[in-house]
């Protein structure tokens, strides 16, 4: 009963992955634990185990094949990014903005969220964003929306929407990665006012 890895195979979403093996011998009876590495992608796990075990006689265990592990080991990441609001000009399709309108942000992953702390928007203008926003969750608990309201600071071009910190993870505690998609929409901060100039005849 030596060298149980050669005749034992796991996969993960169809993929091989090193692992390591237990056996436990009570009587006639051998119990396999099959502990795979760390770092692999979620996916149905196939284990298949060989010929292992013989008795007196020289007769072999059947081999046996189990499928009914998921791995899940890949916290949520996201997908898309969709950003509205304000007024779009129709010629060159860009969101115009002035103090007090709201652009909503929604950031969708792949996963349904958890955790108790969505994390911190952060919105870089041609000036430091002083906006304030609120957050929720979509229904399906798999997107955030942020409503951003501009301040009559904010200016200019909005160069990066970035989201840091929170506990975001999965329903199995895996950590949401918070690196955002590319969003496909300009948005300029429009805070200035006209001037009216009189001018007496």
């Amino acid at each position: 009963m030596d060298n149980y890895n050669s005749k034992i195979s796991v996969t993960i979403a169809g993929k091989p992955v090193t692992f390591t093996t237990v056996v436990d011998q009570f009587d006639n009876n051998s119990t396999f634990k099959v502990y795979v590495d760390s770092g692999n992608v979620d996916g149905n796990v196939i284990i298949t185990i060989g010929e292992v075990v013989e008795d007196a006689s020289g007769n072999k265990n059947a081999s046996a094949t189990n499928d009914d592990v998921m791995v899940d080991a890949v916290g949520p990441s996201i997908t898309n990014v969709v950003v509205e609001g304000c007024k779009e000009a129709n010629d060159d399709g860009y969101i115009y903005c002035m103090a007090q309108e709201k652009i909503t942000i929604t950031v969708t992953f792949d996963d349904e969220l958890s955790g108790n702390s969505s994390p911190v928007l952060n919105v870089a203008f041609d000036s430091k964003g002083t906006g304030t926003y609120t957050v929720s969750k979509s229904e399906d608990k798999m997107s955030l929306i942020y409503t951003y309201t501009i301040s009559s600071y904010d200016s200019g071009l909005i160069s990066e929407i970035t989201l840091s910190k929170g506990n975001l993870t999965d329903s199995l505690g895996n950590v949401a990665s918070l690196l955002l998609t590319a969003y496909d929409r300009v948005i300029i901060i429009d805070n200035s006012k006209y001037a009216i100039t009189l001018t007496p005849r």
